[in-house]
């Protein structure tokens, strides 16, 4: 027996999305989803004393997030977590997608310190410096905050724009020499093949498998 299709019926099921089906064109991401707005382009230099363009990336999916080589505690991890995703995307990943880390320490953080720090994590994707005002442009247009920490301050936690998490990371050198603290927002931007920013990571305490699936969604498209 085949249904009837009463206005009203119709009504109903209209209002409460019954017959609603998904957008062919929307994405479902496990981060926050943002405005797909075009990301800022940059040119920096890698721990290789290679400049890199953001612009000649066009055509992969990039991973973006900010970190500095004497962070003790937060920006090891997510260098970590980092490094987890590019063993779930497997090794052929670098065809497909890019991975970049832009330092808040551009006068700690020469490519000698970057090279270093790469080394010891056996971390495989560049990682950028420049000078403060290059990188100063940078920060803002991504929304990261970067700032001195008063000497022996507690750390702290709070949200920058697009929900950028915020750390303040305390502690010493590689050779156990006083560093300069740096409170900086803690952000892992995906951007899509056409560079759009499509989603954001905040913090450090996100399941590497979720940036993986939405890295796999974009790229399937």
């Amino acid at each position: 027996m085949r249904p009837v299709w009463t206005p009203v019926l119709v009504a109903v099921l209209l209002s409460t999305g019954c017959l609603d089906s998904p957008s062919p064109d929307r994405l479902y991401f496990e981060g926050t989803d943002l405005d797909s707005a075009a990301a800022a382009d940059f040119t920096l230099l890698d721990q290789d004393n290679h400049s890199l363009t953001l612009s000649d990336l066009r055509g992969k999916v990039v991973l973006l997030t900010f970190v500095y080589t004497d962070c003790p505690e937060v920006c090891p991890i997510l260098s970590t977590l980092l490094r987890q995703v590019t063993v779930q995307l497997g090794t052929d990943y670098p065809a497909q997608v890019a991975v970049l880390s832009v330092t808040v320490n551009p006068e700690g953080d020469t490519p000698q310190h970057l090279r270093k720090y790469m080394d010891e994590r056996d971390l495989d994707w560049p990682h950028l410096t420049g000078d403060r005002e290059q990188l100063r442009q940078v920060w803002a247009a991504y929304g990261i905050a970067v700032e001195p920490s008063p000497p022996g301050g507690e750390g702290n936690r709070s949200s920058g724009r697009d929900g950028a998490t915020s750390g303040r990371h305390h502690g010493g050198g590689a050779n156990g020499t006083a560093v300069q603290e740096i409170d900086h927002s803690v952000a892992t931007y995906i951007l899509d093949q056409q560079l759009r920013r499509r989603v954001l990571f905040s913090g450090n305490a996100w399941d590497p498998a979720d940036v993986t699936s939405d890295v796999r969604l974009l790229l399937a498209r």
